[in-house]
């Protein structure tokens, strides 16, 4: 599946799809009107997403993060390393010599850009199993002087991280002309998380969107 995933995103392989289609012939009624209104449901995604065929504007906006908003995922990519070449880890957070080194750094290993997930509540979690842990009776002393460590090591990494990301959306924010002087707590607090006073909407597009083909597809399929 991977393999045909790659051909397919270099163009090697054709996706299956009617004759009628990649020859460029009439395709049936029905099909252009599901087409048509595929781009309509598409409007408002982007310039870009429109341009491209509703098909393949649909992949983009699934691969497209949910849970971040734009202005954090321009932050983590700044931020954190991946590994590139193909495999099981590619896209996944290493160290900046390409260590991976779950143990003593929080995100390492966790995937960088991914369209479900979200860094800062992931590397959360992660301490909230440190914590789960601690919470037995039953473990060694040795045991327990390590994880503590962790755990302590690991909530200054997201404290730091979180700064850094909050600095990061309120001057982008800022460069997009928006006056944060003038924002009451909850649209300020929106800027820190997302760079954006209504708060991010980029997911709520996107589900919008794919609610919209489900209904068209159950319509005009």
């Amino acid at each position: 599946m991977a393999m045909k995933q790659a051909e397919l995103a270099s163009g090697t392989i054709t996706p299956r799809v009617p004759d009628a289609i990649i020859e460029g012939q009439p395709s049936l009624p029905a099909k252009k009107t599901f087409i048509d209104s595929v781009n309509t449901a598409l409007k408002g995604v982007g310039e870009s997403v429109q341009f491209m065929s509703p098909i393949m504007g649909v992949v983009q906006a699934l691969g497209t993060p949910r849970n971040e908003s734009a202005s954090t995922t321009a932050f983590n990519k700044g931020k954190f390393n991946i590994v590139t070449s193909s495999g099981p880890m590619q896209g996944r957070i290493v160290g900046n010599d390409g260590n991976y080194d779950p143990a003593n750094n929080l995100f390492h290993g966790m995937n960088r850009s991914s369209a479900f997930g979200n860094l800062e509540k992931a590397g959360q979690k992660r301490i909230d199993r440190i914590n789960k842990t601690l919470s037995k009776k039953n473990l060694n002393s040795r045991t327990r002087e390590v994880l503590e460590k962790r755990r302590d090591d690991f909530e200054r990494e997201l404290d730091d991280y979180r700064r850094d990301k909050n600095d990061h959306n309120i001057k982008s924010a800022k460069k997009k002309g928006i006056d944060t002087s003038k924002l009451n707590p909850n649209e300020m607090r929106n800027v820190a998380e997302t760079g954006d006073p209504g708060g991010d909407r980029g997911g709520k597009i996107v589900c919008t969107m794919m609610m919209d083909l489900v209904l068209l597809e159950i319509k005009y399929g």
